[in-house]
C-alpha cells in the first residue's frame, strides 16, 4: 500500500506449522549451601523449540508434588543463588522449563540444601617443648552449628602444600606431637561444625634447629691402650647447648658401633681407652648430644690398633779400609715383629737419616777423614713404626785422596769435546786442570772448571790434538794425572734445507732438500718421520736429494726432518722440522635422502648403494634444528646402512638432515641434499558414540589426548561400509567442535562413521573407533523447479518456479553455465566450461549479462536446503541478439520518485540495432502507465517535460528539439494514458 492507500496485488501464499512439543525437564538440578544463600545450577534439557526460561519452585519440607512448593523466582540462566535463606533451615528446590511457545516441561528432580554460618577461623599459638611442637586455640564464633571437631593441617613451607596431620575432638583446645629438626614445622587448623568447615586459623611455624658443625678426631696408639682426642668446630648454633659427647668402638670386622662412654661435659676433648688387646685393630666415633639427649654432630671414624713396639738395639762399630761398619744386636721384636733398621747419622749439626737396612750390619763411606760422627739405630715393626733409638757410637777416619781422572774427547767442527769421570776422596772436589799439546810431548795448562766436562773452541780442523786432566780437592791436595787422550776437530755436514713439501690424495708426499757438506763429501741422508712432532723414525736414505714417501694416510699430518752423512760417516745435525697434512681423497655423495617422522622418533633414510666405492666404509648423519644451520653430527656410533633412527629428536622441533659419506680416514664427502622433519605425538584416545534422531544422525566424541600440537578441527567419515572408511572419499565434513549432526542421508540402510583428529600443523591424529547406525527414514531434499530462459539484446533472462520444500528449509539457489549441452545431466555438469554464475541468490530471476551474442548458452538451476542437500532444476537454454541484428530498441530505466508530488522520471535509450541511420523525426516513444488520485481521491493536472536529450557518444544537446505530450484512453493491462516523445527533423539522425 502506498501513502495514497493504494493497494499492490496480493503476494503469493505461504504455510508453515508449529510443532508443539513440550521440552524435556532440566537436568541434574544440584546446590551447594554457603553462609544465608544457597547456590542452585542444572543442565539445559533437550527442546525441539528454543528454552525462554526456568521457573524456579522452593520448599521447606520435602515432597514430590510441585503444588507444594512456592514459586521463588524465574530466570534465562543456568544457575541461580537464592539469598533470600536463613542460616541453619533445609530447603527443597525444583524448576520446569519453559519454551518460546510458552510450553511447560515437567518438573526436575529434587534438591536440598541447608545454608549454615561456618565457624570463625580460630587463634592459634604454637611453642616448642623437648623436641615437640604445642598448639593451643581459641574460636569465639562456633557458627550455626556446635563445634564438631578440629583439623590439624602442617607443611614444612610457607607456600604449602598443606596436609591434614590429625582430627581433634570438640572438648580439646591442644595438639602435641614430635617434630623434625631442621625444617620448619607450619601449622594452622579449623573448626567444623555441622559438617562445614571453617575458616582457617593464623599459621605458626614449631622449628628445633640443631647444632651443626666438625668434630675432628685423632688417637695415639700404645701398649694395650688407645688415647682419643678431638676438637668440636660450630658453625651454626642451634635451638639446645652442646652438652656432651658419646664415644662409640666396634671391631673392625663388625658393622654395628657400641657406646662405650659418655662424657656429660661439652668442653672436655678426650678418652683413653685400655679395654683393648694388642693387634687388635679398632674403629671409632664420637657423637656430640645436646641438652635434650639428641645426638647431633659426628666426628670422622678413625682406626686404631694397639701394640707393643720393638725394643731398642746395642750398637757398637768398627773401621775397616776407610769405612766406617756399624753393627748392633737384634731387640725385642714387640708385637709386630722387625721390618728394617733406620740408621741415623750426625756430623754436629743435628741428626738425619743415612739409610736403611733388614740385616743387623751397615758400612758408611759418605765420610772424610778428619771428622768425627754420631750414630745411632731404631727398629721398624712391619707396621713402618720405629722403635726406640738404641745407644750412640762415635767414628773418625783419616784422609783420602781423589783417584785418577778417567778422560775421552770427541773432535767436532773447530772443536773437540772433553769428558772425564773421578771418585773423590776424604773431601769433595773443588776443581780440574785441563793440559793441552799438539806434539804429545809439551803440555800447557789451558783452563779451570768446577765440572766435568769441557769444550775446547777455535782449533783447527784437520790438525790432531792431545790433552790430560788433574782433580784437585777442597784441602788443595792434586790427585794423579789422568790418562793422555788425542781428538782430531773437523766441519760435519751442513743441516740440510727443505727446499719444498707436497702432497695429493694418491696419498702421497714429495720431498726436496739442499745441504752444504762439511769437511767431508756428503754420501746419504737419513730421513725421519713422525705423526706428532716429536717422537720421529727413520723411515729411509737416499742419496738423492729428494723424495717419495708412499707410506701414508689420508687426512693425517706428517712432521719430516732429515741429516746428512759423510763419506767418513760421520753425522751432521738435523734440518728444521717441516709438517704437511695429506688431503682426503674426493668421496661421492649420497644421490638422495628421505625421512619419516613418529612420536620422538625421525628415521632417515639415503642412497647407501655407494658403500664400498673409492673406499667409503660409512656414513655420517648431520642435523640442526631450524631455523638455525648449526649442524652437528648425531651418530656416535659407526654407521654403515641407513635407515638410521634419531631417538633424539623432540617432538615439536623441526630439523634440518644430510648425511655424508666416509671413508677408513674419517674423511667424509660434501654432503648430501637436505630433508626436513619434524617429530610429533599426534591427538589419539578418541571416543565415538552415535545417535538416531528421526531422519538425521547425531555424532557426539570425547576430545582425544593431545599431542604436540593441538587439535584444529576433526574430519568427519562416513560410509555404507566399514571397509570404504579407510577411503578418503568417505570425508563427509570438517568440524571444530566434538559434536556433529549428519543431516544429509538420503536413503536408508547401514552406515559408518568414524573420526580423525587434524593438529594446526596439518598432522593426522589417530582414528577413532567406528561406529554404525541403521536409518529407516531419511532426508529428502528440495525439487521441482522449472527453469525458462529468454533471450534479449545482448543478454539473456532466467526465471524458475519455486521449489517444492522437502525435509528442511531451502537455504538458496544457484545457477550454472555451460556451452556444451552434453548428452546426460552428468556430462552436462562435467563439460570443461560447466562453472557457476551465481551461488547464492533467494530470487526467481536472473539476468545473464556476460554473454557473447548469438552462441546457445545451456543453464541448471540447484536449490540448496539448510544442511546442503540439493537437486536439480531441469536444463534449458538461449542465445542473446546482438544490438547490430535488430533495427530500433529501446531501455527503459526508472529515475527518482517523489513521493510528495507522485511524479515519476523515467529514462530512455535509444539504440539503432543495424548499421543504417534512421531519422529522429520518424521515431516516437510511448510509455504507458495508470494515473493515480491523492488521498481524498482529487485528481492534478499533468504536464511533461524533457530535462535533457543528446545524441551519444559526442553528448550533441538536442533537448530543444523534443516535443512530449500525455494521451489519455484505454489501454491493455488496465493502463489509461501513455508519454509520447516525439523529435522536430531538426534533431537528425
Amino acid at each position: 500500500m502506498d501513502i495514497k492507500s493504494h493497494e499492490s496485488e496480493a503476494s503469493n501464499t505461504a504455510c508453515a506449522y508449529i510443532e508443539n512439543v513440550r521440552p524435556q525437564p532440566p537436568q541434574n538440578l544440584t546446590t551447594k549451601a554457603e553462609d544465608a544463600r544457597v547456590n542452585l545450577s542444572w543442565d539445559m534439557p533437550y527442546s525441539k523449540n528454543p528454552i525462554n526460561y526456568y521457573t524456579i519452585y522452593r520448599s521447606t519440607f520435602y515432597s514430590e508434588n510441585i503444588n507444594d512448593f512456592t514459586l521463588l523466582t524465574v530466570t534465562a540462566d543456568v544457575n541461580y543463588t537464592d539469598k533470600d535463606v536463613i542460616n541453619g533451615i533445609t530447603y527443597y528446590y525444583m524448576l520446569t522449563a519453559t519454551d518460546t511457545f510458552n510450553i511447560e516441561s515437567l518438573r526436575s528432580n529434587t534438591a536440598s540444601a541447608r545454608p549454615v554460618a561456618p565457624p570463625s577461623a580460630p587463634e592459634l599459638t604454637g611453642i616448642l617443648i623437648n623436641n615437640n611442637s604445642l598448639l593451643t586455640w581459641t574460636i569465639t564464633n562456633t557458627g550455626t552449628d556446635e563445634i564438631d571437631y578440629y583439623l590439624v593441617y602442617k607443611a614444612t613451607s610457607s607456600e604449602g602444600p598443606f596436609i591434614l596431620v590429625n582430627t581433634v575432638s570438640n572438648t580439646q583446645v591442644s595438639y602435641s606431637e614430635a617434630i623434625q629438626r631442621d625444617i620448619n614445622n607450619i601449622y594452622y587448623i579449623s573448626a567444623v561444625a555441622g559438617n562445614v568447615t571453617g575458616v582457617a586459623s593464623n599459621t605458626v611455624n614449631v622449628r628445633c634447629n640443631s647444632n651443626a658443625g666438625n668434630i675432628t678426631l685423632t688417637a695415639i696408639v700404645y701398649d694395650s691402650k688407645i688415647s682419643l682426642s678431638w676438637s668440636l668446630s660450630i658453625t651454626a648454633t642451634g635451638t639446645y647447648a652442646v652438652s656432651g659427647y658419646n664415644v662409640y668402638r666396634k671391631l673392625k670386622e663388625e658393622t654395628e658401633y657400641t657406646k662405650i662412654a659418655t662424657i656429660y661435659d661439652g668442653m672436655f676433648s678426650g678418652y683413653e681407652d685400655t679395654n683393648v688387646l694388642n693387634n687388635v685393630v679398632y674403629d671409632y666415633l664420637v657423637k656430640e648430644f645436646d641438652e635434650t639427649g639428641v645426638e647431633e654432630i659426628i666426628s670422622n671414624s678413625i682406626s686404631k690398633r694397639p701394640r707393643k713396639l720393638p725394643y731398642s738395639p746395642t750398637l757398637s762399630l768398627n773401621i775397616e779400609n776407610e769405612n766406617i761398619i756399624l753393627t748392633w744386636t737384634k731387640p725385642d721384636e714387640g708385637t709386630d715383629g722387625i721390618k728394617n733398621y733406620n740408621i741415623y747419622k750426625s756430623s754436629g749439626a743435628g741428626y738425619y737419616l743415612l739409610g736403611n737396612t733388614t740385616s743387623q750390619e751397615f758400612k758408611d763411606v759418605e765420610i772424610l777423614s778428619g771428622y768425627e760422627y754420631l750414630y745411632y739405630v731404631a727398629a721398624v715393626s712391619n707396621f713402618n713404626e720405629e722403635g726406640p733409638r738404641s745407644n750412640t757410637v762415635l767414628a773418625y777416619l783419616e784422609y783420602i785422596p781423589p783417584s785418577k781422572p778417567d778422560l775421552s774427547a770427541i773432535g767436532e767442527n773447530q772443536v773437540v769435546n772433553l769428558l772425564w769421570t773421578v771418585t773423590p776422596g776424604t773431601y769433595t772436589i773443588a776443581e780440574y786442570d785441563i793440559y793441552r799439546s799438539t806434539d804429545a810431548i809439551n803440555y800447557n795448562l789451558i783452563t779451570t772448571t768446577a765440572i766435568q766436562q769441557y769444550s775446547d773452541i777455535n782449533l783447527i780442523n784437520g790438525l790432531p790434538y792431545y790433552y790430560y786432566v788433574e782433580a784437585k780437592d777442597y784441602s788443595g791436595r792434586i790427585s794423579e794425572q789422568s790418562n793422555i787422550v788425542t781428538a782430531t776437530p773437523l766441519a760435519l755436514p751442513e743441516p740440510p734445507i727443505i727446499t719444498s713439501i707436497s702432497t695429493n690424495d694418491s696419498p702421497l708426499i714429495y720431498l726436496t732438500w739442499t745441504c752444504s757438506p762439511g769437511t767431508y763429501a756428503i754420501e746419504k741422508y737419513n730421513i725421519y718421520r713422525s705423526t706428532d712432532g716429536y717422537g720421529y723414525i727413520n723411515i729411509s736414505q737416499t742419496a738423492n736429494s729428494d723424495f717419495n714417501d708412499f707410506g701414508v694416510n689420508q687426512k693425517r699430518v706428517y712432521y719430516y726432518k732429515l741429516n746428512a752423512i759423510d763419506t767418513n760417516g760421520n753425522i751432521g745435525a738435523f734440518s728444521q722440522p717441516i709438517s704437511i697434512t695429506v688431503p682426503c681423497q674426493v668421496l661421492p655423495n649420497p644421490s638422495w635422502i628421505s625421512a619419516t617422522s613418529e612420536d620422538s622418533l625421525v628415521i632417515i633414510y639415503w642412497d647407501a648403494s655407494i658403500l664400498g666405492q673409492n673406499g667409503i666404509t660409512g656414513f655420517n648423519i648431520y642435523r640442526a634444528e631450524l631455523p638455525s644451520l648449526n649442524f652437528q653430527r648425531i651418530n656416535n656410533q659407526f654407521v654403515d646402512n641407513q635407515p638410521y633412527w634419531d631417538y633424539t629428536a623432540v617432538n615439536g622441533v623441526q630439523y634440518i638432515y644430510y648425511v655424508k659419506s666416509h671413508n677408513a680416514f674419517t674423511c667424509e664427502s660434501s654432503g648430501s641434499n637436505v630433508v626436513i622433519a619434524r617429530p610429533v605425538s599426534l591427538p589419539k584416545g578418541i571416543t565415538l558414540s552415535a545417535e538416531v534422531i528421526n531422519e538425521y544422525v547425531k555424532l557426539t566424541w570425547t576430545t582425544p589426548v593431545s599431542g604436540t600440537d593441538p587439535v584444529e578441527y576433526y574430519n568427519i567419515y562416513r560410509a555404507t561400509t566399514e571397509e570404504k572408511l579407510n577411503d578418503e572419499t568417505s570425508l563427509l565434513n570438517s568440524v571444530t567442535a566434538t559434536v556433529y549432526e549428519d543431516h544429509n542421508i538420503l536413503e536408508t540402510g547401514l552406515y559408518y562413521y568414524k573420526i580423525q583428529p587434524i593438529t594446526n600443523k596439518g598432522d593426522k591424529g589417530e582414528f577413532s573407533n567406528a561406529v554404525s547406525v541403521t536409518m529407516t527414514s531419511f532426508v529428502i531434499p528440495p525439487s521441482g523447479v522449472t527453469l525458462t530462459a529468454t533471450g534479449l539484446v545482448e543478454k539473456i533472462m532466467l526465471s524458475w518456479t519455486y521449489p517444492k520444500k522437502g525435509t528442511y528449509d531451502i537455504k538458496y539457489y544457484f545457477i550454472a553455465r555451460s556451452t556444451t549441452p552434453g548428452n546426460s545431466l552428468q556430462e552436462f555438469l562435467s563439460t570443461s566450461d560447466f562453472n557457476d554464475l551465481i551461488s547464492n541468490t533467494m530470487t526467481i530471476q536472473f539476468i545473464d549479462t556476460n554473454i557473447t551474442p548469438n552462441v546457445k548458452y545451456y543453464y541448471i538451476i540447484g536449490t540448496i536446503d539448510i544442511y546442503g542437500n540439493f537437486n536439480w532444476s531441469n536444463t534449458t537454454s538461449a542465445y542473446a541478439l546482438s544490438r547490430f541484428d535488430t533495427g530500433i530498441s529501446v531501455e527503459y530505466k526508472s529515475g527518482d520518485l517523489n513521493l510528495y508530488t507522485n511524479s515519476p522520471y523515467p529514462q530512455f535509450r535509444l539504440y539503432a540495432g543495424s548499421r543504417y541511420d534512421y531519422n529522429l523525426n520518424r521515431i516516437e516513444i510511448r510509455y504507458w502507465y495508470k494515473y493515480d488520485c491523492d488521498t481524498n481521491g482529487n485528481t492534478s493536472p499533468e504536464q511533461a517535460i524533457v530535462d535533457w536529450a543528446g545524441i551519444m557518444p559526442q553528448g550533441t544537446n538536442i533537448t530543444n528539439y523534443t516535443n512530449s505530450s500525455i494521451i489519455s484512453g484505454n489501454f491493455d493491462a488496465g493502463q489509461d494514458r501513455y508519454l509520447s516523445i516525439t523529435f522536430s527533423a531538426a534533431a537528425g539522425s
